[in-house]
C-alpha cells in the first residue's frame, strides 16, 4: 500500500503545481502606421517591436499601413518605427493579461540604453571630469619637466667658462709677438 501511495501523491503535486503556475497566454497585437504621401514604398519602413524579455521582432507594413505582431505575451513592449529620413516616437505598449492593450506615445520613454562613454564625455560633466584629470596629472609632470629643462640650462651656462679679456697689448707689443714666432 505504501508502493501505492508515493505514486499518487506525486501525480496530485504535479497537478497542483500545473494549477499553480500562471499560464503564458500570447496575443496577436494589430495597428496601422500613417505615413507621409512622400513616402514611395510602405515596404522601405520596418516595425521593431521590443518585447519585455529583450526580445526583438521585426515586420513589415502593407502598402495601406496595417501591421501585426502575433503571439505577444503580456507585459511592456517599446514598438519603433525605422523608415529612413524620418524620425517617430516610441511607442510603449502594455499588453494585459486579458489581452487588453495599452498605448501610450512619449518621446523619452524610460527603455534601458547601454552606457556610452563617447556620449557622456560630449557632455558638461566629461568636459568637466577631463579637465580636472588633465589639472591633476598632466600638469604638474608639465611643470616639472619645464624644471628639469631650465636646470638642465643653467648647469650647462655654468659650466661653460665666462669669456676673459687678456691683457692689452700696445701695436709695438704685437708686432713684437710676431716677429717673436
Amino acid at each position: 500500500m505504501a508502493g501505492r501511495l508515493r505514486p499518487s501523491l506525486l501525480v496530485a503535486a504535479l497537478s497542483l503545481l500545473v494549477l499553480l503556475t500562471p499560464s503564458t497566454k500570447a496575443f496577436d497585437i494589430e495597428g496601422r502606421v500613417i505615413l507621409p504621401e512622400t513616402t514611395p514604398n510602405a515596404l522601405d519602413t520596418e516595425l521593431v517591436l521590443s518585447k519585455e524579455q529583450g526580445d526583438e521582432v521585426r515586420t513589415f507594413p502593407l502598402p495601406d499601413g496595417r501591421f501585426a505582431f502575433h503571439n505577444v505575451p503580456a507585459g511592456k513592449h517599446y514598438l519603433e518605427v525605422e523608415l529612413v529620413g524620418l524620425v517617430y516616437s516610441t511607442v510603449e505598449l502594455t499588453v494585459g493579461v486579458a489581452g487588453d492593450v495599452n498605448a501610450l506615445l512619449s518621446d523619452v520613454i524610460n527603455k534601458p540604453q547601454p552606457f556610452n562613454v563617447m556620449a557622456f564625455i560630449k557632455t558638461p560633466y566629461g568636459i568637466m571630469i577631463i579637465f580636472g584629470i588633465f589639472s591633476l596629472v598632466v600638469m604638474p609632470r608639465l611643470r616639472a619637466y619645464s624644471e628639469e629643462l631650465n636646470s638642465e640650462e643653467t648647469a650647462e651656462e655654468s659650466t661653460v667658462p665666462p669669456p676673459t679679456v687678456t691683457a692689452v697689448a700696445s701695436p709695438r707689443q704685437l708686432q713684437q709677438r710676431r716677429k717673436d714666432r
